[in-house]
């Protein structure tokens, strides 16, 4: 860690300070906070010492801040952020969504082959809507397994005897 004179270590509390309420206003937890202002610190130390053995001066981090994004940048920033995760969000509901409908449908449809023969083909919906659902959340480990057991079960369901 660096040692910074006492004028130079009240600026850089106050950048961090206007970052972490920026990123307070945005809805971010406590724990990404500290280590969003964590990781800028460790920058800013390292912009702005170079021999470790001095104090760094008011005007050494000024110059690293100079460097460095402005607290409103991190407000857009931070929105980018919010809208990756509400997306990342929406396609780990839809795998499993996709997987979910997926083996809905095949239980369904060997308790139905159980009473009656030839089961009615009323699965169709359910599976390409599983399909659909597991296609647009591929990137999901759960989303390809979904799409997949509804693929299979809608090739499936053309070989069936009857």
């Amino acid at each position: 860690m660096a040692v910074l004179s006492i004028e130079a270590n009240e600026r850089l509390e106050a950048y961090l300070a206007d970052v972490a309420e920026i990123l307070r206003g945005d809805g971010h937890d406590l724990v990404d906070i500290k280590n969003i202002i964590d990781s800028l610190r460790e920058q800013i130390y390292e912009i702005a010492t170079v021999d470790g053995q001095r104090p760094a001066s008011l005007d050494e981090i000024e110059q690293a801040l100079g460097e460095m994004e402005p607290p409103d940048a991190f407000r857009a920033a931070s929105r980018v952020l919010a809208i990756k995760t509400k997306n990342r969000a929406t396609k780990r509901a839809l795998a499993y969504l996709s997987a979910g409908l997926s083996m809905g449908a095949v239980l369904i449809y060997f308790a139905v082959a159980a009473v009656y023969h030839p089961v009615p083909a009323i699965f169709g919906f359910g599976q390409v809507t599983a399909l659909a659902a597991g296609a647009a959340s591929w990137s999901e480990p759960v989303g390809r397994f979904g799409a997949i057991c509804a693929a299979l079960f809608i090739v499936g369901s053309f070989f069936r005897p009857g």
